[in-house]
């Protein structure tokens, strides 16, 4: 390994600070974009949908022990529910992979069909501040609401980082979204982050960049409406979404019931960082935000969509929270005072693990969708990815609280519209596009307040910024060069699918 740099290090972003601290035999005091560097990585998680693949490669290295059984998270969720369960018997290859791996590996964190979304309770209950996470499923982006670095990658990056317990990576640029004034009541981080994409737009100034977030009143956002925002973070076009851990993620983590996830590292962005761009979303006033079919950036504010006529509701999804759900519940409350709902369309709420499910339940929320029409379904993606028994029908109109709203997502010939789960909540009421906010002002935020919990007093300590240090190893100042090949004239024959520029998940696995 070469000698430590003595020069100063230059002002890092939130971003590279966690890459510096987890580069392995760097020899500098800093990163810059356009490095390339091995990173430890301290967790890699996928889904049933994405072992498939990965277990491909896992047998091509000869399926050996993994670095940590202990730090890869599997969760089987995307295509299962009971119908299905039963019945399809591509469902039951999927799963029987996936708890024949668990077995194999013996691993700590497996939770089979409908116990959780994949992001759900990794982001409750393990995920801390200042951690690398690395997983097979796009929305991994989610655990930058507390602070992680936390990206997507496809499943043989993966499957490698899960045996090794490291990965290459080369430095993103950065861009930060700054959230000015103060959010109304009862708007969430999906109004936030729709609001970002329609004034942004998809897959343009966030394109393979890293999305750092700050905001005015950050004691304001909570680890709930972080979740969101990094969540779809990953339809914005980040690499990664991030906001900087401070005393919420704190106390988010200390509340946990296990001691060894609790606390994390907590770094901080430094002034004078290289941002690409700053932008500026104000939140003063905001009204909720809707997603016409099909991009999640065709946003309008609620009061240009009012009165559309929907055939279905779905409330549920990795990207809907625990908060979100009880806002939801107890506006459907208030709606249920004034008016009996029409008898019209569907509804479905599928919270995101059976933790949420005994939690609302205790409250008496569940109850309350249940006299409101809605059906509950078992944890999983459900409607969003409509691959398994759950989805809409041709020509369908459908008001979500999901992520994404392409074409065919919720099911072939889908119509797809994206709101906040309050929002879809007060549209059930008469099945037409309604403002979530006169019943908003009939709620009793304390009431609001005491369900969703302030972990606060949590907090086991004052928080200690860290301050980066590579950790030692072989020099990786230069990525080692591939072998060269003897130049054959083999020629290899083969059909080619080409999807375009700027391909996400949804054109590579069309709902």
């Amino acid at each position: 390994m070469s000698q430590k740099s003595n020069v100063a290090p230059r002002p890092m972003t939130l971003t590279e600070k966690i890459l510096l601290a987890h580069a392995i035999g760097w020899d500098r005091p800093d990163l810059r974009p356009g490095d390339e560097i091995r990173i430890a990585v301290d967790w890699t998680i996928a889904s049933e949908l994405a072992w498939n693949g990965m277990n491909l490669t896992y047998e091509a290295l000869g399926r050996p022990q993994l670095h940590d059984r202990g730090k890869f998270y599997l969760a089987i969720d995307h295509t299962v529910d009971p119908i299905t369960l039963a019945n399809d018997a591509r469902t039951q290859r999927l799963v029987g992979l996936s708890q024949s791996f668990a077995k194999e590996a013996g691993l700590r964190h497996f939770y089979d069909s409908n116990q959780t979304i994949l992001h759900t309770k990794f982001y409750r209950d393990l995920i801390r501040p200042g951690e690398i996470v690395l997983g097979a499923d796009s929305h991994t982006s989610s655990h930058g609401g507390l602070g992680a670095f936390a990206m997507g990658l496809g499943g043989a990056d993966i499957t490698v980082a899960m045996v090794t317990g490291a990965s290459w990576i080369k430095v993103p640029e950065a861009i930060r979204v700054h959230f000015a004034g103060k959010l109304p009541f009862g708007l969430t981080g999906k109004d936030a982050i729709l609001k970002t994409l329609g004034e942004l737009g998809r897959n343009t100034v966030a394109m393979e960049r890293t999305v750092e977030y700050t905001g005015d009143n950050l004691a304001q956002f909570s680890a709930d409406f972080r979740f969101t925002v990094a969540n779809m973070t990953a339809e914005f076009g980040g690499l990664n979404g991030i906001f900087p851990a401070d005393a919420i993620a704190r106390a988010y983590c200390d509340a946990r019931s296990e001691r060894e996830f609790r606390g994390g590292r907590f770094f901080r962005a430094d002034e004078g960082a290289d941002y690409k761009a700053t932008f500026h979303i104000d939140l003063d006033g905001l009204p909720p935000q809707v997603a016409k079919p099909f991009s999640p950036d065709n946003v309008f504010p609620v009061s240009e969509v009012l009165g559309h006529p929907l055939d279905g509701a779905f409330i549920g999804a990795c990207t809907t929270t625990q908060e979100e759900l009880l806002l939801a519940g107890l506006l459907l409350e208030a709606a249920l005072k004034e008016k009996t709902p029409t008898k019209k369309g569907t509804r479905l709420v599928v919270p995101g693990s059976l933790e949420i499910v005994g939690n609302l339940r205790e409250a008496g929320i569940m109850e309350i969708y249940e006299k409101a029409g809605f059906r509950v379904g078992v944890p999983g993606c459900s409607m969003c990815l409509g691959i398994a028994s759950d989805k809409a029908r041709p020509g369908e109109v459908w008001l979500s609280s999901q992520n994404r709203n392409f074409e065919n997502r919720m099911g072939k010939g889908s119509l797809a519209w994206l709101a906040s789960a309050a929002t879809v909540a007060a549209s059930t009421v008469e099945m037409r596009i309604a403002d979530p906010r006169p019943l908003l002002e009939k709620l009793d935020k304390d009431r609001l307040a005491r369900l969703v919990g302030n972990p606060t007093g949590a907090c086991t300590g004052p928080i200690e910024v860290s301050i980066p240090t590579p950790l030692s190893g072989a020099s990786t100042a230069e990525k080692p060069k591939s072998t060269e090949r003897k130049k054959t004239n083999t020629t290899i024959r083969g059909r080619v699918q080409v999807f375009g520029n700027n391909v996400d998940t949804d054109a590579i696995i069309p709902g």
